[in-house]
């Protein structure tokens, strides 16, 4: 009976050493994946917003929109929002009188 469990334990170290190094590869390489895959996915879908590429309006509701005037897509932004950008991007604008 010892006789076996030693053989079982002889065998087991080696199997439990390619199991924890093969483990290990694997988590590795799905953690860099899903690493480089967030990172592209973050890089691609940055992009500034300036007066050259964007027009801005306010609609009824008082809602900022965002137009590009590459695309014609359009961001709409709550009304407490588009009121701050809009009273920014107004200042920019028109300058003070003196």
């Amino acid at each position: 009976m010892k006789k076996i469990i030693e053989q079982i334990r002889s065998l087991a170290k080696p199997f439990f050493l390619i199991v924890m190094i093969s483990s290990a590869l694997i988590i590795g390489w799905i953690v860099g994946y899903y690493t480089n895959k967030i990172a592209n996915n973050y890089v691609n879908q940055k992009s500034v917003k300036t007066k050259d590429n964007v027009s801005v309006a306010v609609n009824e509701k008082n809602q900022l929109i965002l137009i590009d005037k590459e695309s014609g897509e359009y961001q709409i932004y709550s009304d407490s929002v588009g009121l701050n950008i809009l009273s920014v991007y107004a200042k920019t604008m028109v300058s003070p009188v003196k």
